[in-house]
């Protein structure tokens, strides 16, 4: 920059003709318009009155403001209008003024004049917005910008040295509007233009643009949130690089990755801070390893350089402020592992939710590794819907009933189905709560059982032949205060403890209502032994002649269990039936010549073509005890025998009181006839 006392040879003078500066236009564009409209051949015998050099650097733009007025003097125009379109420079050089924004000097590109073909249609004078770095596109056409001559002989770089004409080019005259230049995709120009309003001539824009931005970015200056925008960019695409200080930046690559970078930047500037921590966790769960941000270390970089760099206090408290709230994302988040132990899910299921958005993420900083945590709000809300739940399994065991059942109570709405875990096995369970409430209400509604209970419901169960029982209809009677039943007190399952006082419930609808059993519903070695009416333990000895070997939570297709229990049945179901001893069954069964299946199981056709009584609607035998033994003959009737006591009272076996009519005792008168003494009913 010339000196004043340099400048005092130059003898001053004034433009014939004065144009009037265009809104928005940079001062170099002005005063070389002013040159092509003098036949000046360059613009350097404007800006030397300023004390600009003539060879190298002849912009208007780097002169000082003592210069300036000698230029607006010479173009006769008013000195502080031509002020505002100009870069003034800081004392330290530092930064730049234009438009009343204050920006570092890095944001400004002097070196060459970059256009928009079509906005020199338009118009023809160079904005003042295209000197920025940052922006190299136009706002008013949306193309990106070019600074090369179209024709193809020619394709210079355009620069600030001859002035043919602001739509011309410096070399060849080649009209620049002939250029072709890329459009400004749809989706990024919102959110650019928004930025650009940062610095836009128009206080009112700047104003505006500011009120999209949260409280703690809005009081920021226009120059700080340019450059937190800079500092954002790399995080979303590694290759934005540094937009400022990258002097071997290409328009090119602008338009590839820095512009889209910018325009996303800017987008999580107006969602400060959860929209910038959204992205960083989006990109840790896309991330196939199991360290890494998927922008090759991006994220943290962005931290460690901020740390590393000379920022403006305004600038570091926001990044220290991120860096200090992902520090203490361990007060507002779980790990995978908590979650897993909490909801009683898995926890690679658990994180793949959380990688798909089914579950929100929170960014934490753990040392100098980012990582993701899950929100304890809505784990909390996942807690009320996995409520601690029971398998079927464990019900059953809980309510002593086989498991088919609890899959039946399930339907008739006294159990609720729990949802299933994140990663757990899609089975059927239910909600602890409700399995407790039901057991509760079952209690509430049974008094303790007394001697005038002597019926167990798990031997009455045994009275309803082969296949599945019905359970889950007496238990809910029970609990609806339908069916009259006692319990007894202890720690058995409850099935084991329920008691009646009559048998004749077997004839209420309650034991008429047998489930319905789903093909897709998994039945076990428990659920056929029920349903062949065996215990369980009896069940062992022939599980491996039923089904084969395997152990005890071996799975039996609905099929084969329907079948088993349709065509086989036990010696302890004949007992129940006809309310025998099972040793006595087993004996009657072997005597009547039921065709035998295995020891102690019998078949079903037969044993109902033999024992026609057996599967009568009221059946009235019962009483026969171990002393009841076979005669010799296939067809010899059955021989009991009576205890005779001293005094001559005479103890008939119940078979024999229950075929008199007198289970509670009563007359029966002998007779003597030629074929032995005869016992009948007394008249």
């Amino acid at each position: 920059m010339k000196e004043a006392h340099e400048m005092e040879h130059i003898e001053p003078w004034r433009v014939s003709r004065p144009l009037p500066i265009i809104k928005g236009e940079s001062i170099d564009g002005y005063v070389a318009r002013v040159a092509a409209a003098h036949h000046f051949p360059r613009m350097a015998e404007i800006t030397q009155q300023g004390g600009a050099e003539v060879g190298a650097r002849p912009h208007a733009a780097f002169c000082d403001a003592e210069g300036l007025e000698a230029i607006a003097d010479c173009l006769r125009v008013d000195f502080e209008r031509l002020r505002q379109h100009a870069p003034m420079s800081s004392p330290d050089g530092s930064k730049r003024t234009m438009f009343g924004v204050e920006l570092s000097k890095d944001h400004f590109q002097f070196t060459y004049r970059r256009f928009s073909p079509s906005a020199l249609k338009a118009s023809q004078h160079h904005r003042a917005l295209w000197t920025l770095r940052l922006f190299p596109f136009c706002t008013d056409t949306w193309e990106f910008l070019v600074d090369r001559c179209p024709h193809p002989a020619c394709r210079r770089q355009q620069r600030w040295r001859r002035t043919v004409g602001i739509d011309l080019c410096d070399y060849c005259g080649e009209p620049l509007t002939r250029a072709e230049a890329d459009a400004v995709p749809e989706e990024l120009r919102e959110n650019l233009g928004q930025l650009v309003d940062l610095v836009h001539p128009d206080p009112l824009r700047r104003e505006r643009t500011r009120q999209l931005l949260p409280p703690e970015l809005a009081q920021l200056d226009s120059d700080d949130l340019l450059k937190l925008v800079c500092l954002i960019a790399p995080v979303v695409d590694h290759r934005a690089g540094r937009p400022l200080t990258l002097w071997t930046l290409s328009l090119d690559r602008a338009k590839d990755c820095i512009v889209p970078a910018l325009a996303n930047s800017w987008r999580l500037l107006k969602g400060w801070p959860y929209a910038f921590e959204d992205l960083i966790a989006s990109r840790i769960n896309a991330h196939a390893k199991a360290r890494g941000d998927g922008n090759w270390g991006a994220s943290y970089r962005f931290l460690w350089r901020c740390r590393k760099q000379k920022l403006t206090a305004p600038v570091k408290s926001i990044v220290d402020g991120f860096a200090e709230r992902c520090r203490k994302a361990a007060e507002r988040g779980y790990t995978g592992q908590q979650v897993a132990d909490l909801v009683g899910g898995q926890v690679s299921a658990l994180v793949a939710m959380r990688r798909s958005g089914e579950i929100p993420s929170v960014l934490a900083l753990d040392g100098q590794r980012l990582h993701v945590l899950f929100p304890k709000d809505d784990i909390h809300k996942l807690l009320d819907k996995f409520q601690p739940r029971e398998r079927v399994e464990r019900a059953a065991g809980r309510l002593g009933i086989p498991s088919y059942a609890v899959r039946h109570l399930v339907d008739l709405g006294c159990l609720e189905a729990a949802p299933t875990p994140p990663g757990r096995s899609k089975k059927l369970t239910v909600r602890e709560t409700s399995l407790s409430f039901f057991i509760e209400a079952l209690e509430a509604q049974m008094p303790p059982a007394t001697g005038e209970y002597p019926y167990k419901l798990d031997k009455l169960m045994l009275r309803l032949g082969g296949g599945p029982k019905p359970w889950a209809a007496v238990l809910d009677a029970i609990a609806k205060g339908e069916l009259e039943a006692a319990v007894l007190p202890g720690s058995c399952r409850l099935g084991d403890r329920i008691r009646f006082q009559t048998d004749d419930v077997l004839s209420l609808p309650a034991f008429a209502d047998r489930p319905e059993l789903s093909a897709g519903d998994p039945l076990f070695k428990s659920d056929l032994a029920d349903m062949l009416s065996l215990s369980i333990t009896n069940f062992s000895r022939y599980s491996d002649y039923l089904l084969g070997s395997g152990d005890q939570r071996r799975q039996i297709s609905l099929d084969q269990a329907l079948e088993l229990s349709g065509t086989i049945i036990s010696t302890t179901e004949i007992a129940a039936r006809l309310q025998l001893h099972h040793t006595s069954a087993f004996r009657l069964a072997s005597q009547r010549g039921v065709l035998v299946k295995s020891e102690g199981l019998f078949d079903r056709a037969s044993a109902a073509e033999l024992i026609p009584e057996l599967f009568e609607n009221d059946p009235v035998i019962a009483g026969l005890d171990p002393r009841i033994h076979r005669s010799t003959g296939g067809d010899a009737p059955l021989v009991m025998h009576a205890a005779i006591d001293r005094d001559g009272r005479i103890r008939l076996p119940c078979h024999l009181r229950n075929r008199f009519g007198l289970p509670a005792g009563g007359m029966v008168e002998f007779a003597e006839t030629m074929e032995g003494l005869l016992i009948k009913q007394a008249s």
